[in-house]
C-alpha cells in the first residue's frame, strides 16, 4: 500500500508538471512569431537568389574558358581533283585522250604529259583524310557586351537594396501582428476575469435581493432586475471566455505554436506616450516607410531597364584565343597531332532587324510610366492610411484619458459606498453595485489602452518604427 500511494504521488507530480500551463511573455512571442514567419521565411530566400545573381553578374564580366573535344567521320565524296569519288580516277586526261583515237606518234609528247598531270591530281585527291580528332583549349572575353554586363550589375544590386526593405518591412509586420495579438489576448483575458468576478458579485446582489424581498424589505422588481443582471453577466462571462479561446487560438496560429489548450499569456499593456501630428509623420514616412523605399528601389530597376533595351544599339566587341591539337587520318593510319593556335579580336553591331530594338525600348519606356503611375497611387493609399492612423491615435489617446477620469470616479464611488455601508447608510447591495460599476470601468480602461496601443502601432509601421 505503502508503494502503491507512493507511485500515485510521483506519477501524480509528473502529471502535473506535464499538464502545467506553458505561459508566454511579450519578448517570447516576439521571437517566436519572427523565426516562424512565413514571409520573412519567403524574403529571405528572394535575397538568397538575388545575392547569387550579384555574383552572377559579376561572374558575366569575366572571360569564358572552355576545352573542346571533337571527333568526326567523312564519308566518301565527290573530288575535283580526282574526277570522280575521292580516292578513284575514272575520267582521267590520258583516258580521254585516248578514246579520241588520237595518233600516238603525233601526241606522245601530250600522251605523257596527261599522265603525269593525272598522277599529280591524284596524289592530291589521296590526301584527303576521312577521320578528323581535335582538342581545343579557348578563353573568349568581352571588351564591350553593349554595356549589359554593368546594366544587370547595377539592377541587381538595386533590387537587393530593395529586397532589403522588403525584408525590414515583413519583419516590422510580424511584429506587429504579434503585438496586437499579444495585447488582444492580454485584454480578453483581463475582460474574461473581470466578468467572473462580475458573476460572483452579481449572484450575490440577487441572493440578498431575495431575501430582502422574503423579508418585506425589497420589491419584486429589485428581485427581477438582480436576475436580470445575473444572467447577464453569465452571458457576457462566456463571451469573454469564447474570445479568449478564439484570439488565443489565432495568436497560437500566427506564430507558428501547434494548438495547446494550456497556452498563456502573461505581461501588462506597455503604456507609452506618443504622439504625432500628420506633418511630421509624413515627412518621416516618406523616408522610412519601408514599402516606399521598396517601391522606389524598383523605380530605379524601372530605368535601368530602358538603359538595357536601349544597349542593343551598340557594337559588341570581344577577343579570346584557342591552343589545340588536331589530326587527320584514314582506318589503320598512325596519327599525328599538329598544332592548332589562334588569337581573335572581333566586333558585331546590329544595323537593321525589323525595328525591334526600338520596339523593347518603346515597351520598357510604357513599363516604366506605368509603374510611376502605381507608385504614386501606393503613396496616395499610404498618405490616406497616415491620415486615418494619426487621427485614430489622437481619438484613443483622449479616450484613454476619458477612461482613467471614469475609473478614477468608479473607484472613488466604490470607497464611498464602502464607507456609507460601514456606517449603515448603504445597504449591502448598494455595495456590491458599486464594486460592479468599479469592475466595468476597470474593463473599459483595459479596453481603451488596447485601442489605445493598437494606434501606436499602425502609426509606427507606418513610420517603420517597430
Amino acid at each position: 500500500m505503502k508503494l502503491n500511494a507512493l507511485f500515485l504521488i510521483v506519477l501524480t507530480g509528473f502529471g502535473g508538471s506535464s499538464l502545467s500551463a506553458r505561459t508566454y511573455t511579450l519578448p517570447e512571442l516576439l521571437q517566436l512569431g519572427l523565426e516562424n514567419s512565413k514571409e520573412v521565411k519567403m524574403v529571405f530566400e528572394e535575397q538568397r537568389k538575388v545575392a547569387s545573381q550579384v555574383s552572377e553578374a559579376y561572374g558575366k564580366a569575366l572571360p569564358s574558358i572552355d576545352l573542346t573535344a571533337n571527333y568526326s567521320y567523312a564519308f566518301e565524296q565527290y573530288s575535283a581533283l580526282g574526277g570522280g569519288m575521292s580516292g578513284g580516277s575514272s575520267g582521267s586526261i590520258a583516258d580521254i585522250l585516248h578514246s579520241a583515237h588520237v595518233d600516238t606518234a603525233a601526241q606522245s609528247g601530250s600522251y605523257v604529259l596527261a599522265n603525269v598531270l593525272d598522277n599529280l591530281f591524284a596524289g592530291f585527291a589521296d590526301m584527303t583524310k576521312d577521320q578528323t580528332a581535335s582538342l581545343t583549349l579557348s578563353i573568349n572575353q568581352a571588351l564591350f557586351a553593349q554595356g549589359k554586363v554593368g546594366i544587370g550589375l547595377t539592377i541587381a544590386k538595386v533590387y537587393r537594396e530593395g529586397l532589403e526593405a522588403k525584408y525590414a518591412n515583413a519583419v516590422q509586420s510580424a511584429k506587429a501582428t504579434t503585438t496586437r495579438l499579444f495585447y488582444a489576448a492580454l485584454l480578453a483575458k483581463k475582460r474574461q476575469e473581470i466578468q467572473q468576478e462580475s458573476v460572483t458579485l452579481r449572484e450575490e446582489v440577487l441572493r440578498l435581493s431575495r431575501i430582502q424581498f422574503a423579508v418585506g424589505k425589497g420589491s419584486e422588481l429589485d428581485t427581477i432586475s438582480a436576475r436580470l443582471g445575473y444572467e447577464k453577466s453569465l452571458v457576457d462571462r462566456q463571451n469573454a471566455e469564447d474570445s479568449l479561446h478564439l484570439t488565443e487560438d489565432i495568436l497560437m496560429q500566427r506564430i507558428g505554436l501547434p494548438a495547446d489548450p494550456s497556452f498563456d499569456v502573461t505581461g501588462e499593456f506597455i503604456m507609452e506616450p506618443y504622439l504625432v501630428d500628420y506633418e511630421t509623420a509624413q515627412e518621416k514616412m516618406e523616408k522610412r516607410n519601408y514599402s516606399l523605399i521598396q517601391l522606389k528601389k524598383g523605380l530605379e530597376v524601372q530605368n535601368q531597364l530602358v538603359k538595357l533595351a536601349r544597349s542593343d544599339h551598340y557594337p559588341m566587341i570581344y577577343c579570346g584565343a584557342s591552343l589545340g591539337k588536331i589530326s587527320q587520318f584514314n582506318q589503320g593510319d598512325a596519327m599525328e597531332w599538329y598544332d592548332n593556335q589562334s588569337v581573335f579580336v572581333g566586333m558585331k553591331m546590329n544595323l537593321f532587324n525589323g525595328f525591334t530594338i526600338f520596339q523593347k525600348t518603346r515597351q520598357a519606356q510604357s513599363d516604366k510610366r506605368s509603374y510611376e503611375v502605381n507608385l504614386s497611387l501606393v503613396q496616395d493609399g499610404l498618405d490616406i492610411g497616415l491620415k486615418n492612423a494619426v487621427n485614430q491615435l489622437d481619438v484613443n489617446h483622449k479616450r484613454l484619458e476619458s477612461s482613467v477620469t471614469l475609473l478614477k470616479l468608479a473607484e472613488k464611488g466604490y470607497v464611498l459606498a464602502k464607507k456609507a455601508y460601514e456606517v449603515g447608510s448603504k445597504t449591502l447591495v448598494d455595495l456590491n453595485n458599486a464594486e460592479i460599476d468599479w469592475k466595468q470601468a476597470k474593463l473599459a480602461f483595459h479596453a481603451s489602452q488596447f485601442g489605445y496601443l493598437s494606434a501606436v502601432i499602425d502609426v509606427k509601421l507606418l513610420l517603420g518604427e517597430l
